[in-house]
């Protein structure tokens, strides 16, 4: 969701600058969950009074400091205010932790999406103490931050995609009838040999939606044998159509992996070979990882993802690659490291973001966005030639980003995680200027 415009000082200052009026610099470390251990934030949202909500996850007890053999994981809501403080009227202190059951359970939460009566459902897995494998599972909490009672068991869902044990959510989108699409992978067999993109949806009540799919799940294979096949991010086109983004590996090959759904859950005939398009970019190493999806207002899709670099590939409503965008519907920035977000902007320039590093190797990682115009080249007129890096904790450090939002003005929010030796991971969030 969008926010209004901040400051109308921000157009005389150079676009992707970090902006000053949040957290002082424009960056803002936070202990995610207040345990002092190690937290990641993994999607971020901004609501439409400027709160930002970023969600992620706290190991609670790490592996070997209790009798036991497995770390314990929580999924950790935080909400910030416009200058990026936390939000005293949420939780406690600005934070909600939320375990699914058990002293060691691997809680964690990957995707946040608002309600319009201000509610924040999360999504993400639970293994439950590894009592039956990993499943999907959703949180829903009310605007204080309390959970929201009327949804699932006490504001919280666990579901399974498929008979097996394997079950990992990796994004989530909000239909406009409320009802909630989660996304990512599903053992198609015991054993973890085969896995298959993995789409579930639920009412606005928590419910299985019985009138999707087969009970609500869909499960998709890019291959006639065994695959590694992911679902990472989705987006929901204006028609209900929805657009599922990840990775297929079929024979040790990594590919760009597009479905498109009906709104029962029936692949889209008019999408790609049967509702599904595989894009082979010639990474290195056979390595084509598909991270994120974006929509643009004329229907077109903009994925992006890693394939030598930072990689986007924009189809037309039909499957087909753009040949006005890049190289026949491919940009590539060679660079090392990989995009794991991207928006469009209300103008329609795309920002892809996610980490980069100095040289091959490297422990030094940064916050990296690139932006580029509407036909795929670089907007030099953002950062440095089109491009912007964030340090958070100096030489050695490990600054992820995960996630981003884009507010109507321009200005970019982005979430993700920084380490810096001899400490533990903490909550990062940036803004940029427009």
């Amino acid at each position: 969701m969008l926010v209004v415009p901040v400051s109308p000082a921000w157009a005389t200052s150079v676009s992707g600058t970090l902006d000053p009026t949040f957290g002082g610099d424009g960056t803002v470390l936070a202990d995610g969950s207040g345990s002092g251990k190690s937290d990641e934030a993994a999607d971020v949202v901004v609501a439409p009074d400027g709160k930002i909500v970023a969600v992620g996850y706290s190991l609670v007890r790490p592996l070997g400091e209790e009798e036991g053999d497995q770390p314990d994981y929580d999924f950790v809501v935080a909400r910030y205010n416009p200058d990026g403080s936390l939000d005293s009227t949420f939780g406690a202190g600005g934070v909600v932790q939320t375990t699914f059951g058990g002293t060691q359970s691997r809680d964690e939460a990957k995707a946040v999406a608002l309600q319009p009566d201000g509610k924040i459902v999360v999504a993400g897995s639970t293994d439950r103490d590894l009592e039956d494998g990993s499943h999907f599972a959703l949180a829903r909490y009310n605007p204080d931050g309390s959970l929201d009672t009327t949804f699932g068991d006490g504001g919280l869902v666990v579901a399974q995609p498929s008979t097996f044990t394997i079950d990992t959510a990796e994004g989530m989108a909000i239909q406009e009838n409320g009802r909630i699409v989660v996304v990512g992978s599903s053992d198609a067999l015991a054993g973890g040999s085969d896995f298959d993109f993995a789409v579930m949806r639920f009412m606005p009540g928590g419910a299985l939606d019985t009138s999707f799919g087969a009970g609500g799940k869909v499960l998709t294979s890019f291959n006639t044998g065994r695959s590694l096949d992911t679902a990472k991010a989705v987006a929901i086109q204006s028609n209900g159509r929805i657009v599922v983004a990840g990775i297929s590996n079929a024979g040790g090959s990594d590919d760009f992996a597009v479905t498109r759904y009906n709104r029962d859950g029936t692949l889209d005939a008019t999408f790609g070979t049967g509702g599904k398009v595989l894009t082979d970019l010639g990474g290195l190493h056979g390595v084509d990882r598909a991270s994120a999806v974006a929509l643009q207002a004329n229907g077109k899709i903009v994925v992006a993802g890693s394939g030598g670099g930072f990689s986007l590939v924009r189809y037309l409503r039909d499957g087909t690659l753009d040949p006005t965008f890049g190289t026949g519907g491919f940009v590539n920035t060679p660079l090392d490291g990989r995009p794991l977000a991207v928006a469009v902007q209300l103008d329609g320039r795309i920002v892809a973001a996610g980490v980069s590093w100095p040289a091959p190797f490297s422990t030094d990682y940064n916050f990296t966005l690139i932006r580029y115009n509407r036909n795929g080249t670089l907007n030099t007129s953002f950062g440095d030639g089109g491009k912007v890096t964030t340090d958070f904790s100096g030489s050695g450090s490990h600054d992820q980003l995960n996630a981003l939002a884009i507010q109507p003005d321009g200005g970019i929010v982005a979430a993700g995680s920084s380490y810096s030796p001899g400490h533990q991971n903490d909550f990062a969030l940036a803004r940029y200027l427009p």
